[in-house]
């Protein structure tokens, strides 16, 4: 089960690090609920998270942060996000809204631009996630409150074709 099988996938969990940093889990949400369970074979060390509500996310990523700082966990910290400049065209072709399936489920979402105007947000009721986006390429962003990296497809003319979450393709409605 521990084997890596396609990326960090192995069958069940996701694998990460190695030697001490060797960990293993997997998230989940439904509706009303996120949760994620994290170990390391090696310290004999890791916690199950649960929390209530829709964008619960984040907070389960900070919880897990804080047991991390607290109990010295190698390789599990905050990524340091390093913003990529694009220009408000670029900006413009993602503002749209998505759909795709997952585990045969239907998954909404879309981005939308606020305020200043240089500013995005990415908004999935399925994935748990309602956010500000910072470009990190030309062709992918994180999501600032979660940590999660979507990459797009582009076509000839410059427009979104397509979002990519992990294995999840939400194609442009």
């Amino acid at each position: 089960m521990l084997t890596p099988q396609k990326g960090p996938l192995g069958l069940g969990p996701i694998i990460r690090g190695e030697g001490r940093a060797l960990r293993f889990g997997h998230p989940g949400w439904n509706e009303g609920f996120h949760s994620e369970l994290i170990y390391f074979p090696e310290l004999r060390k890791g916690a199950a998270v649960m929390v209530h509500g829709h964008a619960g996310r984040p907070m389960v990523r900070e919880i897990l942060y804080a047991i991390a700082a607290e109990y010295a966990w190698p390789g599990f910290e905050p990524d340091t996000i390093v913003p990529f400049a694009v220009d408000a065209k670029a900006r413009e072709a993602l503002v749209a809204s998505y759909e795709g399936k997952a585990d045969g489920a239907t998954v909404d979402a879309r981005v939308r631009g606020e305020g200043e105007g240089d500013r995005l947000y990415f908004d999935s009721r399925k994935l748990g996630v309602n956010s500000e986006v910072i470009f990190v390429s030309k062709t992918s962003f994180v999501v600032q409150d979660s940590g999660d990296e979507l990459s797009f497809t582009l076509r000839a003319d410059g427009a979104v074709d397509a979002l990519h979450f992990g294995d999840i393709a939400l194609a442009r409605k």
